[in-house]
């Protein structure tokens, strides 16, 4: 057996250590509570989703870009248009046209990081309403400027090809037919890509390839899509699904390959299971499948899709049945599902990008089913936490820090108050 010393040595940090909590109690309990609450923020932080309250109290329309900086820039139509970015270090919002009525918009980047800003207006007039106008907005240094593309349009979609070409798809309420429009010099170009006697289209999304090619989206109603493209210089066009989807727009992107990638709702009268679709266009033929199933009913009322540098789509829904917010990245085979945000109804769009290093951000009108309108707010929820969101994210975790923070409180009121008993009755020893 090992003499008595060597029990005395190993019992000295121990009985070191017990002294030192005796003599500085207030000083354990601060550095116990910090061990905690980083392990508390350690653990919180693996998957989650940091949110920024953009606008309290209104929400509408929202599209969000990341730029070659990993900068977040969102455009965001509540009837007035508003824009908001992170890149100059912390969130800031900007008014963009405070003469019209805004409802829908939608941003584009190109590839020296300049932002370009599409959306339907209407002015009022004496109660009155003048007839929907889509209108541009390039933002640079200077003050932002409104042109207009096309007086009767609404609902736009907008794209930058290779070469700086800003490309619109449109529709015109009054025959239902889906126009482009692209920008050249500083003019716009119009022209008719689906007649009104080959479809009908209210909603669209748009794409260019690296060859120029437009790529196009088109929504009658939440029944039916179109797909139009201008490949071989001759817009072509025709239906995809005719037996029903519940989202309104259907969002496309290309990956590296030139691949047409499109997202949507399964059905529109309902399913069981309700399903979200991934389909794929290569070599003129298409290729679907299930990313998610998500309970019984079809209550996806947008769907939104963004491709990474690795073509990997990367999926926002909104399940109204269950109330949740819902994140799918589709790796190979297999979906990699997350909620993104509970308690909301969220039936105004919602967009996804992605930018380098993998980051993956989220622009989404959150309702908590609330009568106050503090009960409605425009967010912005990124994946993981970094330096651009880590306040965000301590400020997520306050109330469980709180909570944590008032429990070592009273264990410390316990402790101290033992120790005050403790030492009262503790004999004394007199000369």
């Amino acid at each position: 057996m090992p003499p008595d010393s060597e029990h005395a040595g190993a019992r000295r940090p121990l009985a070191g250590l017990l002294a030192f909590v005796r003599r500085h109690k207030l000083s354990t309990l601060l550095i116990v509570f910090a061990l905690v609450g980083s392990a508390t923020a350690g653990v919180l932080s693996v998957g989650s989703w940091p949110m920024h309250l953009l606008m309290q109290g209104t929400r509408g329309a929202t599209d969000i870009k990341v730029d070659s900086h990993g900068n977040l820039h969102v455009i965001f139509a509540t009837g007035q248009l508003y824009y908001a970015t992170n890149a100059r270090g912390g969130w800031s919002v900007s008014l963009l046209d405070a003469v019209h009525e805004v409802w829908d918009a939608a941003l584009a980047i190109d590839r020296q990081d300049n932002i370009h800003v599409v959306y339907s207006a209407v002015v009022r007039e004496d109660g009155r309403a003048s007839p929907q106008a889509v209108r541009y907005i390039e933002l640079d240094r200077g003050a932002p400027v409104s042109e207009l593309v096309d007086a009767h349009g609404s609902y736009p979609a907008i794209a930058v090809d290779s070469a700086g070409v800003v490309h619109v798809t449109y529709s015109v309420l009054d025959t239902y037919k889906l126009m482009h429009a692209k920008r050249i010099a500083g003019s716009w170009i119009n022209e008719t890509a689906v007649p009104a006697s080959a479809g009908s289209a209210i909603y669209s999304a748009v794409a260019v390839d690296s060859k120029g090619v437009v790529h196009a989206t088109y929504t009658r109603s939440p029944k039916r899509v179109g797909y139009a493209t201008n490949e071989g210089g001759v817009w072509t066009a025709g239906w995809l699904i005719q037996d029903g989807i519940s989202n309104q727009r259907v969002p496309i992107a290309l990956d590296d390959q030139d691949r047409v990638h499109i997202a949507y709702s399964g059905c529109a009268n309902g399913c069981d299971p309700a399903r979200i679709i991934h389909s794929v266009r290569e070599r003129g033929s298409w290729t679907r499948e299930v990313v998610a199933t998500r309970g019984v009913r079809d209550f996806f009322d947008f769907v939104a899709l963004a491709l990474d540098s690795g073509g990997v789509p990367h999926i926002v829904f909104n399940d109204r049945d269950a109330g949740t917010l819902l994140y799918v990245a589709r790796v190979g085979n297999v979906s990699h599902v997350s909620i993104v945000d509970r308690g909301t109804d969220a039936i105004i769009d919602g967009s996804v990008a992605t930018g380098p290093g993998g980051r993956i951000a989220i622009a989404f009108s959150h309702d908590d089913f609330g009568d106050s309108r503090y009960s409605i707010s425009v967010r912005v929820a990124t994946y993981g936490v970094d330096g651009q969101n880590f306040l965000d994210f301590l400020w997520g975790i306050l109330p469980l820090l709180l909570v944590e923070g008032g429990l070592f409180l009273i264990a410390g009121y316990l402790v101290w108050r033992r120790w005050r008993l403790t030492a009262r009755r503790a004999p004394t020893t007199r000369s």
